[in-house]
């Protein structure tokens, strides 16, 4: 069944910097914030805060008509080939960071989904949860 679907990778850590992330990934991101850096909101306001981890966002599916399961496995083969360093990926998730799709799922009226186990092997194996928000009546 499809749906309107967008994805984003999102990465967090604790500890790594931003710049030290993205030595290891061959991909250009959309928005980032590095560990113990101020806060600064979009008015360019500097908060008194610093924030406790780096995030990373890649934008890479843009909200588009598919079928849920082939843009999460699309994602997988675009991100899998966007790692430089296997080994730095281990490093990352055991040293506290994390790497999430962040899934849009635009809908109308009723939409069912499942995720088949070999979708969900291998998120597992790049380390990859699944964040997704429904938006009802997701409008051109």
């Amino acid at each position: 069944m499809k749906g309107k679907v967008a994805i984003s990778i999102q990465m967090f850590h604790p500890i790594f910097t931003t710049d030290k992330i993205k030595k290891y990934f061959d991909m250009t991101p959309d928005i980032e914030y590095c560990v113990n850096t101020p806060w600064i909101l979009p008015n360019g306001k500097i908060i008194n805060a610093l924030h406790k981890r780096s995030y990373l966002c890649y934008d890479i599916l843009p909200f588009q008509e598919r079928d849920l399961e082939d843009a999460i496995d699309y994602v997988n083969e675009y991100f899998e080939k966007k790692i430089k360093n296997k080994k730095f990926l281990k490093l990352f998730i055991q040293t506290g960071g994390t790497i999430n799709y962040y899934i849009g799922l635009g809908i109308n009226n009723y939409y069912a989904f499942e995720l088949c186990p070999e979708i969900l092997r291998r998120c597992k194996a790049l380390n990859i949860t699944l964040g997704i928000e429904i938006y009802n009546d997701l409008k051109s």
